[in-house]
């Protein structure tokens, strides 16, 4: 996507190839929402909204492992929000319309360098910040270790916030405007 927008700065891109399924990772939804957050994608969204408990319905030949964000009893009794549903809702609500992507560094896989080896072992940090139309600024982070991490994020500006990411967790802070 970036290479994409170096070429074409002025085209807007949304990342819009993105499926959940249940035989993945609590995890795999991190990559399609940070990753094209953080190389110029303006959003991202689910190819699969809901799905029964058999992961259906689907057209033949299509995706018969996606999972909707929220599954739905066959006799349409009952539904479940699935974790999914809550990762993508941090983006959602705190992210707002208009957000602009800040610049950032420090968000680090520990695969072989190749940039998305993590994908398999879900070990490492990763952060989208942003500056939000009424000037706040959210940082959501992402802890793929087995312990706990403190994290220390230095703005531009100067401003400096510091505190816990508990394992295995996605966690967001708003912060005030500067």
């Amino acid at each position: 996507m970036t290479d994409f927008h170096n070429k074409n700065p002025n085209v807007d891109q949304y990342m819009t190839e993105c499926w959940l399924s249940p035989f993945t990772s609590w995890y795999q939804s991190i990559y399609f929402s940070m990753g094209p957050l953080q190389n110029w994608g303006r959003g991202v969204i689910a190819w699969v909204l809901g799905t029964n408990t058999d992961l259906g319905p689907h057209l033949p030949g299509g995706c018969n492992s996606c999972r909707g964000v929220v599954e739905i009893a066959p006799d349409g009794s009952s539904y479940t929000l699935t974790n999914d549903y809550y990762y993508l809702g941090q983006f959602s609500k705190f992210l707002h319309r208009g957000a602009t992507v800040l610049a950032s560094s420090g968000s680090y896989d520990y695969g072989s360098g190749a940039g998305i080896t993590y994908q398999s072992s879900g070990s490492g940090v990763e952060a989208v910040a942003t500056l939000n139309p009424d000037g706040t600024r959210t940082v959501v982070v992402y802890n793929g270790f087995g312990n706990d991490v403190y994290l220390t994020v230095t703005f531009a500006s100067g401003d400096v916030w510091s505190g816990p990411l508990y394992e295995y967790s996605i966690t967001t802070w708003l912060l005030p405007a500067h």
